[in-house]
């Protein structure tokens, strides 16, 4: 029943609240061409996809208004206060940039002269995302939930029809910029950053070898959960081997597996071994040249569930559905690792994340 309220709440100001206000706002001010809106409906912070872009237009001399809050944990007040500021700054914007769903950016009819950027928050997409999967956006939601996007930011050509699907974009508004969060992998010190952080953390760990774990979810919000964490706890590895989990934060389920206070974009890169299910995790590992090993239990169910949009088999990583199978794999991952195949993958799936994608991005804003 409180879900059922939520959603309905959540309704009226999408469908009632936000146009009006934005409306309002519209015919009070003038398009501000100095503004940049950064909005997040899901972390108080700024997002990891942001920040580079972030960054950069600041550097620049732009004007930067952040707009965060977690929605799933505010109250109806608060987000009627969140919703009234992002309307008067959305109406004044030259550009709005967001990196997951963001519903009031897509609730009224955006005016001429501003531009909607969706960064996204993975490096392509892998398992249906949007209207592609009923699990993403249910078929029985109101209204267009991705209109007004202008641009967004695809990792390869090979990617854009999915997105353009997904979003029910027009064409050219998937345009393959390469994602702004992988430039960092190209930065000379990044990984030695990330290995100092790990032992400042864990120095106890040092010496071991990381099997980094990072799974999505399976199911609808609110009910989504992890699919195989009995068997990743009873996983038995080597002493040389520690298995880090990064469970995914759409599905935070209770457990007692290791999991490091350190970000999945810092312990991606000091990772020995890359295990997952369905995860956009896999592009970013083809392009830092990880080992992968696909564990997907309940298979076939999140292939008709959820969906995916190219099978399993291109992927070139080892399957295997069992904890028993999976230790042997890590620990033969290395001697494994198809470095042709995965070159190959990267090329057709990351082509355009070289390092000056954010570059790009901009230089595409203002074109």
């Amino acid at each position: 029943m409180r879900f059922y309220l939520s959603q309905a709440i959540k309704m009226v100001l999408q469908h009632v609240a936000m146009p009006v206000l934005y409306r309002y706002f519209c015919m009070r001010y003038k398009i501000d061409d100095n503004l940049i809106v950064f909005a997040d409906a899901h972390s108080n912070k700024l997002p990891y996809s942001m920040q580079y872009v972030y960054r950069e237009l600041s550097h620049m001399g732009y004007r930067t208004e952040k707009h965060l809050a977690d929605f799933s944990t505010t109250g109806t007040v608060e987000k009627v206060k969140a919703i009234t500021h992002f309307a008067r700054s959305y109406a004044r914007a030259r550009c709005v940039i967001i990196c997951s769903y963001y519903l009031p950016v897509s609730s009224a009819r955006k005016r001429k002269g501003t531009t909607v950027v969706q960064l996204w928050h993975a490096s392509g997409t892998w398992k249906k995302i949007g209207y592609d999967s009923p699990e993403d956006i249910p078929h029985l939601s109101v209204g267009n939930q991705t209109k007004n996007y202008d641009l967004v930011t695809v990792s390869s050509p090979a990617l854009i029809p999915y997105y353009r699907s997904a979003f029910r974009l027009p064409e050219g508004a998937a345009v393959a910029t390469g994602i702004s969060r992988t430039d960092i992998f190209f930065e000379p010190s990044y990984i030695a950053d990330c290995k100092a952080l790990w032992l400042e953390k864990y120095p106890h760990l040092a010496d071991k070898k990381i099997a980094l774990w990072a799974p999505t979810f399976r199911g609808k919000a609110p009910h989504r959960y992890t699919a195989g964490i009995d068997s990743m706890m009873e996983l038995d590895l080597p002493d040389d081997w520690i298995l880090a989990s990064k469970i995914h934060v759409s599905a935070p389920d209770s457990t007692d597996m290791f999991q490091p206070d350190i970000p999945a974009e810092k312990l991606l890169p000091i990772a020995d071994v890359v295990i997952t299910d369905f995860s956009t995790i896999i592009f970013e590992a083809a392009l830092l040249k990880k080992p992968v090993i696909l564990f997907q239990p309940e298979k076939e169910s999140y292939k008709q569930n959820r969906g995916i949009y190219f099978p399993t088999s291109k992927v070139p990583a080892p399957l295997t559905g069992d904890n028993s199978t999976l230790a042997q794999a890590i620990i033969k991952a290395e001697q494994d690792y198809d470095r042709a195949k995965w070159i190959e993958f990267s090329a057709k799936y990351m082509s355009a994340c070289d390092g000056y994608a954010t570059e790009r991005i901009i230089k595409r804003i203002f074109a």
